[in-house]
């Protein structure tokens, strides 16, 4: 899957002379003729013994700057929410689709992060603090908060009203009892199950709070 957006430079409360948004340069943008694009890091990383004594300090500058690059997405993320809530003219949905673009980067460089540290513990057999790099923002949770709940469950849903019902995927049951809100949260009033979406994954599938992000983003 690829994002097409255009070369935009706007102005951040911290930096007068603006960020941009779409910087060349970076391992993630792929530079088009009209358009850029972003870029998946490789699928596999195993093709690294000839290069790997001098791959350490390579990855570590990496790791750094999408760090650096995700900070300055954080910071003009929140200006273009402040500024999102108070236009009301058309001007909202040029930022609204703004506001997208800033994410949707933010949400490669995760990917990129995971690439580099997997790329890490191979050449050095050491494990990564992964939990220093897998902070996620409050917008990032609430995304994938809103993540439809009948495309996780993997079963057949009948909606009753303004709720869909299933049959608990975390026991047995004869009649359906897991219930999904308007709100995307859910419960079961068979086994008292209940949470989001991210609580889903972690109790269904053994994850951690932050590859459950990962799969929902």
């Amino acid at each position: 899957m690829r994002h097409a957006f255009s070369p935009i430079y706007t102005c951040t409360d911290n930096t007068p002379s603006g960020v941009p948004l779409v910087g060349a340069g970076f391992d993630w943008i792929k530079e088009g003729k009209v358009f850029n694009h972003f870029k998946y890091p490789p699928l596999s990383n195993d093709d690294f013994e000839p290069f790997k004594e001098n791959l350490k300090p390579i990855i570590e500058t990496k790791l750094e700057e999408c760090l650096n690059r995700q900070n300055e997405l954080l910071v003009e993320h929140k200006r273009l929410i402040g500024k999102i809530i108070q236009t009301k003219s058309k001007e909202k949905w040029f930022l609204q689709e703004y506001e997208a673009a800033v994410f949707s980067e933010y949400y490669i460089i995760h990917k990129w992060i995971a690439y580099w540290l997997t790329l890490y513990g191979k050449i050095t057999d050491q494990k990564m603090d992964i939990f220093k790099y897998a902070k996620f923002e409050q917008f990032e949770i609430d995304r994938a908060k809103e993540f439809p709940f009948e495309q996780l469950v993997g079963v057949e849903f009948r909606k009753v009203g303004n709720k869909w019902f299933a049959k608990c995927p975390f026991h047995e049951e004869k009649t359906a009892s897991f219930c999904i809100f308007p709100n995307n949260r859910a419960k079961c009033f068979g086994c008292d199950w209940s949470g989001d979406t991210i609580k889903f994954l972690m109790d269904s599938k053994g994850l951690k709070f932050y590859e459950a992000m990962r799969e929902l983003l």
